[in-house]
């Protein structure tokens, strides 16, 4: 058994072969135990020589040798020392009859679940998925808006031209080759809320001609030029042909108008709108003069209005939905003033821009839209008169002593153009004259307004009756007129 315990201390080999060895190392002793035998070996923790029993001091090294306290043994240094107790056969024995124990254990519970006649299903989860709470959608990042007043700066003061061969119609309108600006202007006209920039040539007709005083020149035919891709790009071409009031007019963001005065009595007027290169919507509105009878059978020269969608004739109704956004009432405009491209012109671009006077005009003013593009010409002067005739007599009663005259009013006269009516005064030459009653309501077809008055004269010859009439138009415009009505 000596034997046996040095050669367990001079390998140093923890042997756990058979469940009866159980090893615990210290700093410096090792414990050995084999199927009940324990060994107590020291060792050098200097050069880890073994020590002699009650050895003081290492006969290798010669280092000092003291004594470390003995560590309680763990769970499995105890459970090793109690099977190392055990005989081996003992051992056997027992770990044979704890398998045992556990076959039969298995054998059981399968025999058990057979003898059912039924297998137990396992149990069925059902997961609900978690009602999902609504999700904010990210809201798109904002564009940047485009610094158009850089871009229309670096434009106008580099080179401000324009290849018409980019626009369809540009010969139409008298551009051909390369043109280059020398008017300018601003207007939105696409509703994109960014100004359209307007370019113009010097009129030939009008070279220098100002536009009330100070504020613009006068121009003929123009180019339409926006933003895309932050570079200048043509949209379309207009051409203005009037010998009076050259300006243009922005109207509700979508549109530009333009007015045009033909040679005798005809005016019109067009809005337009680009809708991409070489393409845009129109609309006009066309004003002339026209021979009719009257009810009387006279031949005179009354104003006839038209309107066109895209060069089609329809009714007032459809141009004014489309001029009007949807739901609303109020038609805004603003004058476009062409400037002279010269240095500093563009200094202020866009505070003039931001600044620009902004008129509004309701549903019904829509003839004060008119007036500013020059149709208050059928109201000025002499002119006005020749558009509307004078009352004529229907009858005339007496008895000598006293005499009823009915005067009336025929729209085919040129009065449609006329808003209102208001006969101030009435007279004659020689005798007393007074208004009996006057209306517009439940007159034959035909008459706009009638008036009875009532005569005594001082002679025994018919009555020349002379009227005073205030009239008032749809642009705004009043005049006061002395009328004379002859009886037949």
């Amino acid at each position: 058994m000596k034997k046996l315990a040095n050669s367990y201390e001079k390998t140093m080999i923890s042997l756990y072969k058979g469940a009866g060895m159980m090893l615990q190392c210290g700093r410096h002793n090792v414990v050995v135990a084999f199927w009940g035998v324990r060994f107590m070996i020291g060792i050098c923790r200097n050069c880890g020589a073994n020590l002699e029993p009650g050895a003081t001091v290492c006969r290798r090294c010669g280092a000092e040798v003291t004594e470390e306290p003995t560590r309680e043994p763990g769970f499995f240094q105890k459970l090793g020392q109690m099977l190392g107790g055990l005989p081996r056969r003992k051992l056997f024995w027992l770990v044979l009859a704890a398998a045992l124990a556990l076959v039969l254990l298995v054998l059981a519970l399968s025999l058990g679940r057979g003898a059912s006649g039924q297998s137990e299903e396992p149990p069925v989860i059902t997961l609900e998925p978690s009602p999902s709470l609504p999700t904010a959608s990210p809201e798109p990042s904002p564009e940047p808006q485009v610094n158009w007043a850089e871009i229309y700066r670096s434009f106008l003061e580099t080179d401000p031209t324009i290849n018409s061969q980019m626009l369809a119609n540009a010969e139409e309108y008298g551009f051909s080759g390369t043109v280059t600006a020398e008017l300018f202007a601003l207007a939105d006209i696409n509703a994109d809320d960014v100004p359209e920039l307007l370019l113009a040539l010097r009129p030939e007709a009008l070279p220098g001609w100002n536009v009330n005083g100070q504020q613009g020149q006068a121009v003929e035919r123009y180019i339409v030029c926006g933003i895309h891709e932050g570079r200048v790009s043509p949209l379309m071409c207009g051409k203005v042909d009037f010998g009076f009031y050259p300006l243009l007019l922005s109207v509700n963001n979508q549109w530009l108008l333009e007015q045009s005065r033909g040679e005798g009595t005809s005016h019109c007027m067009t809005f337009r709108s680009p809708q991409g290169q070489s393409s845009c919507r129109s609309l006009g509105y066309a004003l002339s003069l026209e021979q009719r009878v009257t009810s009387a059978g006279e031949s005179v020269s009354v104003p006839v209005e038209r309107w066109f969608a895209d060069d089609e004739r329809v009714v007032a109704d459809k141009v004014l939905d489309t001029l009007f956004p949807q739901g609303a009432d109020t038609l805004a405009c603003f004058p476009v003033f062409f400037r002279e491209l010269s240095p500093g012109c563009l200094d202020a671009l866009e505070s003039d821009w931001e600044s620009r006077e902004i008129l509004h005009f309701s549903r019904a003013e829509l003839s004060k839209l008119r007036a500013a593009a020059g149709s208050d010409w059928a109201n000025k002067g002499n002119t006005v008169l020749s558009c509307i005739s004078e009352p004529y007599c229907i009858s005339l009663t007496g008895d000598g002593a006293s005499w009823v005259m009915v005067v009336g009013i025929d729209l085919a006269t040129g009065w449609d153009y006329v808003q209102s009516i208001q006969v101030e005064s009435v007279s004659v030459e020689e005798g007393d004259a007074w208004v009996h009653d006057a209306t517009a309501e439940g007159l034959p077809e035909g008459q706009v307004y009638q008036y009875v008055v009532g005569i005594s004269p001082a002679g025994d010859q018919q009555p020349v009756l002379h009227s005073r009439i205030r009239v008032s138009f749809h642009d705004g415009a009043e005049i006061t007129k002395e009328y004379v009505t002859q009886a037949p």
